[in-house]
């Protein structure tokens, strides 16, 4: 994971990467290349890691292409995928949505990987552009449009199939020749109402792995004890291998993590009231807003202050600073 990183950056993820692959059963080397490789291809920041790992985990749990899986064929996958213009935990979304849609019609998580690659790899390949002149179709071009524009470009593809073949998928091989990318055409023409499902479930994607890490270790403080102090020993490792002071880096490690113990806590306190947690989350932040009327027109619209400061009175309740999320909230 650091390669051509800086350690700070490295340790900053690192407390992700170890909770995702614990709750996951995936191997800790599989999950820091996939955050290297969502880092370096999708342009995913450290403070978006989480949100990324919730996201392939959501979606490993809805279908049969599990977040095990996607760590060990993402690495490889995240390039080509985002030179067709796809960033971001958006264009995550779509990414692991199309790969569970291609692996609903075969044999295996790696099959559907290698279809859905070569579709990736071979969409503006001479052979597809010259097929689909046939049609009267200049694919590149609407490939480069949709591209510009930043819409879709595989759903773009998948358009302009249809288009030429009028939905007859018995003369798919006169466009694509080549067998798997037919496979993974094929499973994306007949599936594309089932691609918008997943996209619409994934908005709901947000702590499913704290939720599975703290169903997997009793949500105790003496297992979250036992990745920090793995974490720390690995920190070390590499504060040994460079040569350098980490105490002040590892110290931001130890907060975070015990910041993300205390914010699973204060989870589990307000789903222990038998409300739900969105509820709670929606009342809070919409009294923040009315207390902080000097917020601008774009903070109130990302909704980023009000976001942070339930996080943190979501910490102060785990911590049991607070016995109610809203004592959070300032006074007036």
């Amino acid at each position: 994971m650091a390669s051509g990183r800086s350690l700070e950056v490295v340790l900053a993820v690192l407390p992700t990467v170890a909770r995702t692959a614990q709750a996951s059963g995936a191997e800790m080397s599989d999950i820091a290349l996939t955050a290297d490789a969502l880092a370096n291809s999708l342009g995913i920041t450290a403070d978006k890691m989480q949100e990324a790992f919730d996201i392939l985990a959501f979606e490993g749990k809805a279908g049969k292409f599990e977040l095990k899986d996607m760590a060990a064929e993402l690495p490889a996958i995240a390039p080509a995928f985002a030179a067709l213009g796809y960033k971001g935990t958006e264009g995550l979304k779509r990414l692991v949505a199309m790969l569970e849609i291609v692996r609903n019609q075969t044999g295996s998580s790696a099959e559907a990987a290698t279809n859905f690659s070569n579709i990736l790899q071979k969409a503006y390949g001479n052979e597809v552009a010259n097929n689909f002149k046939k049609y009267n179709i200049d694919i590149r071009r609407e490939l480069d449009r949709t591209r510009k524009e930043g819409g879709d470009v595989i759903e773009t593809l998948v358009e302009q199939t249809n288009k030429a073949l009028k939905g007859d998928l018995s003369k798919l091989p006169l466009i694509f020749t080549d067998i798997q990318m037919q496979q993974g055409m094929r499973a994306l023409l007949t599936q594309m109402p089932e691609l918008k499902k997943h996209l619409d479930a994934l908005g709901s994607a947000s702590g499913t792995v704290a939720r599975d890490f703290a169903q997997i270790t009793g949500d105790s403080e003496g297992n979250w004890q036992q990745l920090i102090n793995n974490i720390q020993k690995t920190a070390t490792a590499l504060g040994d291998l460079s040569g350098r002071a980490l105490n002040p880096t590892l110290e931001k490690v130890n907060d975070r993590l015990s910041d993300m113990m205390a914010v699973d806590k204060g989870y589990e306190a307000l789903r222990g009231s038998g409300r739900d947690p969105l509820s709670y989350a929606a009342e809070f932040k919409d009294r923040f807003n009315k207390q902080h009327p000097e917020l601008g027109m774009f903070d109130r619209f990302t909704g980023a202050s009000a976001e942070k400061a339930f996080r943190d009175a979501l910490a102060q309740l785990g911590r049991g600073e607070i016995k109610n999320i809203f004592d959070a909230l300032q006074t007036k």
